[in-house]
C-alpha cells in the first residue's frame, strides 16, 4: 500500500497500427470484461513500472518484445467501487500506454482472448463502464496525461474528477511509485 493507504496497481494498453489491443479478464472485478494488461504492486517490485512490465509480460506468457521505455505513463486515477452487497474496492492505478510492439499478445489464466480494435470502435459496453470516462484521453497521445478519481456505486458511476497535467508532471508521479 502507498502512503494513502491505496493498494497500487497497473493498466497497460498496448497500440499497434493505430489499434489497440484488449483482452478479457479471467478475474476479479473485470472477470468477462475487456480490458488492458496489469495487475498489484508487489513487495518484491521496485517500481511501478516493474510491476507493468511482470505484468505485462506474465500476462502474455512472455510471447512479446517490446522496449521499456515504449511504456508510456498517461494516468493515475484513484477508483473506488463501492457496492450493496458485497465489500468496496479501492486502488491507485497507474495507466500505461505501449506504444508498439513485436509478437503475438497471449493468453493466461488471468486474460483470454486478445483482439486489436481501432480507436473508433473500442467496445466500451463490454468494458467496466468507467472505461469510457478515462480510455479516450489515455489512448490519444495527443492529449496531456493526467490524474484524477473515479467513484462508483453498484456500477454506477457517482463521482469523477480528472485534471490534466504536464508530461513532466507524469514522469515524476511514476518514477516517485
Amino acid at each position: 500500500m502507498n502512503k494513502e493507504g491505496l493498494i497500487q496497481a497497473t493498466l497497460v494498453y498496448p497500440l499497434r497500427d493505430n489499434k489497440v489491443w484488449l483482452a478479457r479478464k479471467q478475474k476479479k472485478v473485470a472477470a468477462g470484461l475487456y480490458s488492458g494488461w496489469g495487475g498489484k504492486k508487489e513487495p518484491h517490485h521496485q517500481s511501478i513500472t516493474d510491476t507493468a512490465v511482470e505484468e505485462l509480460d506474465e500476462e502474455n506468457d512472455y510471447g512479446i518484445q517490446y522496449r521499456r521505455e515504449d511504456l508510456i505513463p498517461r494516468a493515475v486515477i484513484d477508483f473506488t467501487l463501492n457496492y450493496s452487497e458485497k465489500p468496496s474496492f479501492a486502488m491507485k492505478v497507474f495507466i500505461y500506454v505501449l506504444n508498439g510492439f513485436e509478437g503475438e499478445l497471449g493468453d493466461s489464466d488471468e486474460i483470454k482472448d486478445p483482439q486489436s480494435f481501432s480507436l473508433d470502435e473500442v467496445p466500451y459496453d463490454q468494458m467496466l463502464p468507467d472505461n469510457i470516462l478515462f480510455l479516450p484521453q489515455v489512448l490519444d497521445l495527443e492529449v496531456e496525461p493526467f490524474i484524477g478519481e473515479i467513484v462508483s456505486q453498484d456500477g454506477k458511476i457517482v463521482q469523477k474528477h480528472l485534471e490534466t497535467i504536464s508530461k513532466d508532471e507524469i514522469y515524476r508521479i511514476f518514477e516517485e511509485n
